[in-house]
């Protein structure tokens, strides 16, 4: 089967799934995919002054949630992380299964943001996901029942 990986902040206790971008599960999936999940990691670590220069036309995205999302990780703890990965320190849990585990799944978000500029495939997640973006604390918060 071979092992899954995805992207984590552990920052923000965020991530990315490489699969709702079109990769595969598996780094070389990931890495070689010029329109997934490393496009859109690019996205999330891109200086906020670039916000300006294009990028947002060329996303055929929603404006709103492309400034929202564009440079989101920057200067943050970012990993590519294994599930077979070891725990840290004696943790009960690797950096792979405490995102899936605790973490916010904010794939859907920025597919939203950037639109086709990213996905070379069909998203394959949730289409409305439990959280909602909280202006005031620029956080993502569950979404209420």
């Amino acid at each position: 089967m071979g092992e899954a990986f995805l992207v984590a902040n552990k920052t923000k206790k965020e991530y990315i799934y490489p699969h709702a971008f079109g990769d595969g599960y598996k780094l070389p999936e990931i890495l070689y995919s010029a329109r997934g999940a490393l496009a859109a990691l690019g996205v999330l670590l891109l200086a906020p002054e670039e916000k300006g220069r294009g990028l947002a036309m060329r996303a055929k995205g929603d404006p709103i949630w492309f400034a929202r999302i564009v440079g989101r990780w920057r200067h943050d703890t970012v990993v590519i992380t294994g599930e077979y990965n070891d725990a840290e320190g004696g943790a009960a849990l690797n950096d792979y299964d405490t995102a899936m585990d605790s973490y916010v799944d904010i794939s859907h978000f920025v597919r939203k943001a950037c639109g086709s500029m990213l996905t070379h495939g069909a998203y394959r997640g949730v289409e409305e996901p439990p959280f909602v973006y909280d202006e005031a604390t620029a956080l993502f918060k569950p979404r209420e029942p």
